[in-house]
């Protein structure tokens, strides 16, 4: 049966009979893939699809390791939870070894399993891909798209702390409330007696909340 896993760094990798291949050469019409210890020479062709052998496997020098493929798959899904989820690189990665422990009682998970050390620089990379990194300044802020919205799908009130104002207070409020649309409610005007005192009510609130 073929089955394929990925690398640390994301390179793709044939399981097959206990043994772990590479893509060396990709023809027209078959790909060959190489053995992954490279102490060995042992090579096998598939279709260009990679879906059957063409050629089956030359003798190998290595030994076979039935192993190597659980790791991988079990590292896999390490880093696709950490492209989709919020979760801490330390808390999957625990939680992957607690559950390869219990869907394999006999692999010996503390001899064989890379230390978080030795595979978090691959975790943090996958999830730079979805989830953008975190600004050390305030001038490194920029939010796009759904990272500007709401849970409710609203937009986010951001402050601008690096604004300067050196005029009056009032003349700074007058402009903030014009800039989000208040001014009728609060700036005096002749069209604005027809304004309910639902309306005025709500717009205390968006004030307040504006000041708070």
């Amino acid at each position: 049966m073929l089955r394929f896993t990925e690398t640390e760094k994301g390179n793709v990798v044939l399981n097959y009979n206990c043994y772990q291949y590479t893509k060396k050469r990709e023809n027209k019409k078959s790909n060959q893939w190489r053995c992954r210890d490279r102490n060995c020479s042992s090579t096998i062709s598939l279709c260009s699809q990679d879906l059957s052998i063409i050629k089956n496997e030359t003798t190998h020098t290595c030994a076979q390791d039935t192993n190597k493929f659980i790791i991988d798959t079990i590292i896999g899904r390490m880093q696709k939870r950490t492209r989709e989820e919020t979760a801490t690189i330390p808390k999957i990665y625990s939680q992957e070894i607690v559950k390869a422990r219990v869907e394999n009682p006999g692999l010996p998970t503390g001899s064989l399993f890379p230390t978080l050390s030795n595979i978090d620089a691959s975790l943090y990379r996958r999830r730079a891909i979805n989830y953008p990194k975190l600004p050390t300044t305030i001038n490194e802020i920029s939010l796009n798209g759904s990272w500007k919205l709401d849970k409710n799908g609203g937009d986010f009130l951001l402050v601008d702390e690096t604004c300067k104002w050196n005029g009056p207070i009032d003349d700074f409020w007058k402009r903030k409330i014009q800039e989000i649309g208040l001014s009728r409610y609060f700036l005096q005007k002749k069209d604005n007696d027809n304004i309910s005192d639902v309306e005025r009510k709500q717009a205390d609130h968006w004030f307040h909340e504006l000041l708070v």
